[in-house]
């Protein structure tokens, strides 16, 4: 039952980075939930050989079957996030996408935005609906009527 939770939280978790890069996530998921398997049933027959070879018992040879099974899936789960990684991102930059101080995507005019009250920006001149204080907002006008 973890097994299947933990391949359940890996595969959201590729197809998020999968998405993020405009890509379709489904091809790799399945390939992270076969290659799991595949390599878990591989990494454990040759976990559990290799411990009967060195050790001549059946009981350390299933130890290292399950050692091997766990490595075999950690290779397998490694090696698609790897594959995931390296695959180059289909978005494609725009103009307003540009790396600044303030992040992507923010132009000068909403730079002037974000000045605050008392930094000597003339706001009598312009006034964007912009307000710094909840004092400078208007008041909504209240309901007088009874609710019943």
């Amino acid at each position: 039952m973890l097994e299947i939770y933990i391949v359940y939280r890996l595969c959201t978790s590729l197809g998020t980075k999968l998405r993020a890069k405009g890509r379709n996530p489904l091809g790799l998921q399945f390939l992270l939930v076969f290659g799991w398997l595949g390599c878990e049933f591989l990494g454990g027959v040759v976990g559990y050989v290799v411990g009967l070879i060195a050790t001549g018992n059946d009981g350390a040879a299933t130890l290292f079957g399950l050692v091997g099974a766990v490595c075999g899936v950690i290779a397998a789960s490694v090696t698609v996030f790897q594959i995931a990684k390296a695959l180059p991102s289909t978005y494609q930059p725009d103009e307003y996408d540009r790396d600044d101080a303030y992040g992507p995507g923010w132009r000068e005019r909403d730079r002037e935005r974000l000045r605050r009250a008392d930094d000597g920006y003339d706001r009598d001149r312009h006034d964007d609906g912009i307000r710094d204080h909840p004092d400078e907002r208007p008041r909504r006008r209240s309901d007088d009527r009874a609710q019943e």
